[in-house]
């Protein structure tokens, strides 16, 4: 479990894998213009990691093989990127 904190304030984030016909909480957790870039991209694999109002993806090249762990090292640094100018960054929680 990942959160991002300033030192006081620990917020949660959430990561979550998807790929076709995946619901997630009973709804894709995209929108249909994101659904449509994937399939134009030719990728049907995506990790959505979100951090209160920060949401960062990372999504498989086509001639990859899926992996849960590259998508989400990949997905997790563009958010610690996203968050650094607002004096966060992500914690690993045991």
């Amino acid at each position: 479990m990942y959160i991002a904190t300033d030192g006081q304030t620990e917020y949660p984030v959430r990561i979550v894998h998807w790929w076709p016909h995946r619901q997630y909480a009973g709804r894709h957790p995209l929108t249909r213009e994101e659904l449509a870039y994937l399939h134009r991209r030719g990728t049907r694999f995506l990790t959505v990691v979100t951090c209160d109002h920060y949401l960062r993806t990372a999504q498989c090249c086509p001639k990859d093989a899926p992996s849960r762990k590259i998508g989400r090292d990949i997905a997790l640094g563009r958010l610690a990127k996203a968050i650094e100018p607002e004096g966060l960054w992500l914690k690993r929680r045991p």
